[in-house]
C-alpha cells in the first residue's frame, strides 16, 4: 500500500481527520524519530494507529546463493555442485568424531563444507563424489579462521544428490 492509498483509506475511515492533521502527526513522528526512519514507514505506523492494515508483501522463493549466506545462519538450503572433496579426518578429545571438508559451488561463489560425523558416510561410501550436484537442507553457517563463511552439515540436515531437476546454468 501506497503512503497516499494509507492517508485516503484513512480519511474515508476517520471523516473528522484532516489532511493537515495527519501531515502534523507525520512530523511528530519525524521529530520523535530523528529523521531516522523513512517517510514510507512512518506513514504505515500512522495508518496501523487508525486500524489500516498495510504490510508490505515480501517474497522469497527460497533458493538461495552461496554468495548470500553469512556466518550464524541455521535452516540453510542450498544446491550445489561438488567441486572437491578432502580426506575424512579423525579427531579425539571429550566428544571424539570425524569429519570431511568439500568445496561446493555454484554460479555466483564457491564455500568450505564441513560434513560431521555420520554425514561422511555419504563421502567414505562414495555416495557423492566430485561433480555431483547435490541439494544441502537445515545446514549452518559458521566464520571460519579466516573469518569465511563456512557451510557445516550435521546431524539435523540432509544432503540429497539432484538429476534432472536442476538447471544446470543455476
Amino acid at each position: 500500500m501506497t503512503y497516499q492509498q494509507i492517508v485516503k483509506t484513512i480519511l474515508s475511515k476517520h471523516s473528522n481527520l484532516t489532511i493537515n492533521n495527519l501531515l502534523e502527526e507525520l512530523n511528530i513522528e519525524k521529530q520523535k524519530t530523528g529523521n531516522l526512519i523513512e517517510e514510507k514507514t512512518l506513514w504505515r505506523m500512522i495508518g496501523a494507529r487508525y486500524g489500516i492494515n498495510s504490510k508490505r508483501k515480501i517474497t522469497f522463493d527460497g533458493k538461495l546463493s552461496i554468495s548470500d549466506l553469512i556466518p550464524g545462519l541455521y535452516n540453510v538450503s542450498i544446491n550445489g555442485r561438488i567441486v572437491t572433496v578432502y580426506p575424512v579426518k579423525f579427531f579425539q578429545g571429550e566428544n571424539p568424531g570425524k569429519l570431511v571438508t568439500l568445496i561446493i559451488s555454484d554460479k555466483n561463489a564457491q564455500i568450505r563444507t564441513v560434513l560431521w560425523n555420520e554425514k561422511t558416510e555419504f563421502i567414505t561410501s562414495n555416495e557423492i563424489v566430485p561433480g555431483d550436484i547435490i541439494q544441502v537442507s537445515q545446514g549452518y553457517t559458521r566464520e571460519d579462521f579466516k573469518g569465511k563463511v563456512e557451510l557445516h552439515i550435521g546431524k539435523k540436515s540432509e544432503i540429497k544428490i539432484l538429476k534432472s531437476d536442476l538447471n544446470l546454468k543455476d
